[in-house]
């Protein structure tokens, strides 16, 4: 609810102050909300953790994503949302099970304290790609839908792409 509010009330923030300035800020939100509910002696402070940590969330995917799009030159900017997409869908994938170990030893307050601790041990720049190099064919919708090809991709069809014998990489959205 809180996420769904935030962005609402506060979705212009990265278009007036700029993706980093607003990413910041929502990593500095969602520092204190994961800390307040790992912290939170009572479940009224939970709840108030757990709308600042919906408040943050609300600015910092499409933050960073901004910031993922607006550092890649124009033909790639499809593929660099679907591989930013894809990179919060995996770490979905493995904060799940990592941090449903954490709340199965040490409760559930625990599991906010690790994502606090973590984000604050982690604030590394990450991971660079050269979406140039990316060979890259897409479909948007049944078709005959919407084809997103990189600008020396030959293959105008599925079907050409599928019968080649290229190495592809496929990245998807949803």
């Amino acid at each position: 609810l809180a996420t769904f509010i935030g962005r609402i009330v506060i979705g212009h923030l990265p278009d007036r102050l700029g993706a980093f300035t607003t990413g910041i800020v929502a990593f500095a939100l969602g520092l204190v909300g994961m800390t307040l509910i790992g912290v939170a002696p009572n479940w009224p402070l939970g709840l108030i953790g757990g709308a600042v940590c919906g408040f943050s969330w609300s600015l910092l995917f499409p933050a960073l994503g901004l910031m993922a799009v607006d550092r890649t030159p124009r033909p790639q900017r499809n593929a660099a949302i679907a591989i930013y997409t894809a990179g919060f869908d995996a770490g979905t994938l493995v904060a799940g099970f990592t941090l449903g170990y954490v709340a199965h030893a040490a409760g559930y307050g625990a599991v906010y304290a690790f994502g606090a601790a973590f984000a604050v041990l982690t604030d590394q720049q990450g991971a660079r790609f050269d979406l140039t190099k990316f060979k890259y064919l897409a479909t948007v919708g049944a078709p005959p839908g919407l084809w997103l090809v990189g600008p020396d991709t030959p293959y105008k069809s599925v079907k050409e792409a599928v019968s080649a014998k290229t190495k592809w990489r496929w990245a998807a959205s949803g």
